[in-house]
């Protein structure tokens, strides 16, 4: 059963992704064989793959700002909260370590952030790193090129 339910949600997955595509060549006036990465780019678009990121990332810069209701602000520990000295990386998420931590949303989030320059983490409102933080997945974009 969990098999059929996984096969099912990447079966959803690849079609959505591929639907995406048809949608970009069909704004950019681009042929059905023509790769997409250049029209995503040219467009200013993100890949189904991204936009999830942008999303979770806006999430853990709320946590990091501290903006969310206390009980979720209180499941990120960072460096610091562990530490009574000073690190590198005092202001990064502290890593969970349990399997059911592992697969959370903050294991995932604490991934991402770490992921994100410190230029854009370091943003003074939402809306601010969230047009940075697309503005870099779309640089990561121009280097697979």
């Amino acid at each position: 059963v969990s098999y059929c339910g996984d096969q099912l949600v990447k079966n959803i997955y690849i079609s959505l992704i591929s639907r995406k595509k048809k949608t970009v060549k069909t704004i950019c006036n681009a042929p059905y064989n023509v790769n997409t990465l250049p029209l995503f780019i040219e467009t200013g678009i993100l890949k189904l793959k991204e936009i999830h990121h942008l999303h979770l990332a806006k999430h853990m810069y709320k946590i990091y700002k501290q903006t969310l209701p206390s009980p979720l602000c209180c499941q990120l520990v960072t460096n610091s909260d562990i530490h009574n000295y000073q690190t590198r990386n005092a202001a990064n998420p502290h890593p969970l370590r349990t399997n059911i931590a592992f697969r959370s949303i903050f294991q995932k989030g604490t991934h991402l952030w770490y992921s994100i320059p410190i230029q854009i983490k370091q943003s003074n409102t939402l809306q601010s790193f969230a047009y940075k933080n697309k503005v870099h997945l779309i640089q990561i974009y121009k280097h697979q090129l």
